[in-house]
This record gives C-alpha cells, sequence and structure tokens, in this order.
C-alpha cells in the first residue's frame, strides 16, 4: 500500500514537472520570435538614422537637379543626410573658401575660380534665356517678331526701352518693365557676358535669387528679366 502512495506521488511530480517543461517550452518559443522581431525592429530603425551629414550651397539654377540627386541617393543611403540651399554662385565661393559647406554650387565661368583655393569639377551646362510675363498683351506680336540681340541690349544695358511698343513690329502700348539680381550670381553675370559687360551694369529693378525674378515677372505684365 504504501509503494503505491509513493508511486502515485511520484507519478504527480513527473506530471507536474513535464506540465511546467511544456508551459517553459510554449513561453520560449512565444518569446523568442518576439524578441527577434523587437531587435529586426531596433536595427531597422537604426539603420536609417542618419549618421553621416553632408551640406551644399550654392547656384540657384544647379538647385533643382543637385536636390534630385541628393534625394535620389539618400533613399539608397539612408543614414547619409544631405542638406541643398540654394543661395547663389557667389555665396557657394565664400561658404566653399571658409569651409562652411562641402560642396558649392558655382555656375559662371570656371576661369573666374581656378586661382582660387577651390578645385572645381563640371556637372551640368547652364542656359541663360530672357524670359517675360506670359499674359503680356503684347505677347503674340513679341513671339511672332521675335527680339533681336540690338532690342535686349537697349532693354538692359542702355535701358533706353521703356515700352513694349517701341520695339519695331509691336504696337501694344505696354509699359516695359526690366528685372535685374541684385545679388551676385551665374545668372546675371553670364547674361552680361553676353553683351559684352558686367552684371553691375544690367539695368532694372533689383531682385534677390531666380525666386525673386520669377515673382517679380509673373506679377507684371509687362516684366521682362532672365
Amino acid at each position: 500500500m504504501n509503494g503505491r502512495k509513493k508511486y502515485s506521488a511520484l507519478s504527480r511530480y513527473r506530471k507536474a514537472g513535464i506540465n511546467c517543461l511544456l508551459i517553459l517550452i510554449v513561453l520560449l518559443t512565444t518569446l523568442f520570435p518576439a524578441c527577434r522581431q523587437v531587435r529586426e525592429k531596433t536595427e531597422h530603425k537604426q539603420s536609417r538614422v542618419p549618421r553621416s551629414f553632408v551640406n551644399v550651397e550654392g547656384s540657384y539654377s544647379l538647385y533643382p537637379l543637385v536636390q534630385t540627386w541628393a534625394d535620389k541617393y539618400q533613399q539608397s543611403h539612408p543614414t547619409v543626410k544631405i542638406t541643398v540651399i540654394p543661395a547663389g554662385s557667389n555665396k557657394a565661393l565664400s561658404e566653399s573658401e571658409l569651409l562652411r559647406t562641402d560642396l558649392g554650387l558655382y555656375s559662371d565661368d570656371r576661369s573666374k575660380i581656378l586661382s582660387r583655393n577651390i578645385i572645381p569639377f563640371a556637372v551640368a551646362k547652364d542656359v541663360v534665356v530672357p524670359v517675360m510675363n506670359r499674359f503680356n498683351p503684347a505677347a503674340s506680336a513679341i513671339y511672332y517678331k521675335g527680339l533681336s540681340k540690338e532690342n535686349l541690349y537697349r532693354i538692359f544695358v542702355t535701358g533706353d526701352i521703356t515700352s513694349w511698343s517701341e520695339i519695331p513690329g509691336i504696337e501694344e502700348e505696354v509699359v516695359l518693365s526690366t528685372f535685374t539680381r541684385v545679388d551676385l550670381c551665374g545668372a546675371a553675370s553670364i547674361w552680361a557676358d553676353y553683351f559684352g559687360t558686367f552684371q553691375e551694369n544690367l539695368k532694372g529693378i533689383p531682385v534677390n535669387g531666380d525666386p525673386g525674378m520669377y515673382s517679380a515677372i509673373k506679377n507684371t505684365k509687362g516684366g521682362i528679366g532672365f
């Protein structure tokens, strides 16, 4: 009789031990995947935290192109943060020489910077063209007739054309408002060079940067700039 009781007691202990073991196995199989998922999520999140930073600053005309490159690069390199700031070519030179930016965007004659402590490399061909308000009452005649270099010279350099009707072939009496850049920039330098002069000799209402030029022409029906 005592032997049976001992056997029964041992059986209960064994069953309890087996149940505890089963519970432990269930807990381990449940916790390990969860821990792995948490670790994987943490590692994935950490892999997307920027650890390298690159600052780029300069030319307004190069800004859209370089910003596109930066966005594409960051998609495949999430640990790199690239900040692109449009501020003009002149700012690019000063900030680069003072080591306050990693890369400068310069859109002017390359020969002007060869003597400076800057290493230039070409990334694109920049083009400067005259632009006007699309709702100019004289737009149809301008499109048909076109503007000669002489016309543009009289608009931007001598400043003696103040109405669109003063241009041969255009009859509409529309005040001609000329805009130029107040900030030292590649666009104005190249535009002035086209006429054989310098940026400071260009006539017009001064505006700052490409955004300023765009806004001024957009809000002035007889406006023209570059």
